[in-house]
C-alpha cells in the first residue's frame, strides 16, 4: 500500500476488518474499557478515511499509523477525564461546604443552642466579677453610659472606671476564651 487516496471503499474495508481488532486492544489497555476503546478504534479509522489523500504509507503496514493515532486518542480521553473528575470533585466539595455553611445560619435551633451557651457564658461572668465591676461594666455596656456620665453617677474618677471595666472584659476574656480565640490563641473579645 503505497498511497491511500487512490484506495476504494473495498480497500479500505479490509483495511478495517484486519487492523479493527487491534486497535480496539490496544486502545483498550490505555481506557480499561471495552465501550471507549471501540469508540476511539472507530474515531481512529474516522480520521483516517478523513485524511487518506494527506496518508501516504510507501511501503509499510498502515498498524503505525494507526496505533499512534489510536494511543494519542485515548490519551486525550483520558485527559479530558481526569480533568472532568478533579472538577466535578472540587465543585462538589464546595457545594457541600456552601450547602453545610447554608444550613448552619438557617438552622434556627442550632442558632438558639449558641445563643443560649453565650447567654450563660455570659452570666458565669458577670457572676464572677466582684459587685463594683460588674455594676460599673453594666452601666458602660447595658445602659450605654459614656465613662465620664459613670464616673460622675458612681461619683469616682474616670481612671477607676476604665480600670473597671478593663478588670470586667478581662474575666468575659477567661469565660469566653475558647469560643473566641484571636490568631494569638486568646479570646477575641
Amino acid at each position: 500500500m503505497k498511497d491511500l487516496s487512490h484506495i476504494s471503499e473495498e480497500v479500505f474495508e479490509s483495511i478495517f476488518r484486519q487492523y479493527y481488532p487491534k486497535v480496539v486492544y490496544y486502545s483498550y489497555n490505555y481506557v480499561r474499557d471495552m465501550e471507549k476503546a471501540r469508540n476511539i478504534a472507530q474515531d481512529v479509522f474516522y480520521q483516517l478515511w478523513r485524511h487518506k489523500d494527506e496518508v501516504n504509507f510507501n511501503d509499510t503496514s498502515p498498524l503505525p499509523f494507526l496505533l499512534i493515532v489510536a494511543k494519542r486518542l485515548s490519551l486525550n480521553l483520558l485527559r479530558k477525564e481526569n480533568c472532568n473528575t478533579a472538577f466535578f470533585a472540587y465543585q462538589k466539595k464546595k457545594y457541600t461546604l456552601h450547602q453545610f455553611d447554608m444550613d448552619a445560619l438557617t438552622d434556627s435551633s442550632a442558632t438558639a443552642l449558641y445563643t443560649q451557651e453565650v447567654k450563660k457564658l455570659y452570666m458565669e461572668g458577670l457572676e464572677k466579677m466582684p459587685q463594683q465591676i460588674r455594676e460599673t461594666f453594666l452601666l458602660s455596656r447595658s445602659k450605654n453610659m459614656k465613662y465620664k456620665e459613670i464616673a460622675d453617677f458612681l461619683n469616682i474618677s474616670q481612671k477607676t472606671v476604665e480600670y473597671r471595666i478593663s478588670v470586667a472584659l478581662n474575666v468575659l476574656r477567661a469565660v469566653f476564651g475558647e469560643y473566641f480565640p484571636d490568631r494569638e490563641g486568646k479570646s477575641g473579645f
